[in-house]
């Protein structure tokens, strides 16, 4: 689980207090961001983050889920927590931007 506050959750190493990275929730849109920016990846917590398995292999997309990003380092496993599962994009690990952030899923 992964929460940016966990003051009133049971204590667990499976609890992680973080912001999800949304991509614009204000707008409805609840995929999570992992950009690479001047050779600095940024990445969500949740992208990458468990091994359970769950019931739907489909995320709302149609996407299947465990889609491992290979520059997020996984928490649990492949598995991003959340309706999306984000998936890499080729040919964008050695991208540097040159100052403007790049998308390294989709």
């Amino acid at each position: 689980m992964l929460s940016n506050d966990i003051t009133t959750l049971p204590g667990s190493i499976t609890i992680i207090a973080g912001d999800p990275l949304f991509a614009d929730s204000r707008n409805g849109n609840y995929r999570l961001q992992a950009f690479v920016q001047n050779g600095h990846v940024t990445h969500s917590l949740a992208i990458d983050f468990s091994a359970t398995v769950i019931a739907d292999l489909i995320d709302l997309d149609g996407n299947n889920f465990g889609q491992d990003v290979p520059t997020v380092p996984n928490i649990f496993g492949p598995h991003d927590l959340g309706a999306y599962e984000m998936r890499p994009i080729p040919g964008r690990i050695f991208a540097d931007g040159f100052g403007d952030a790049i998308s390294i899923v989709y």
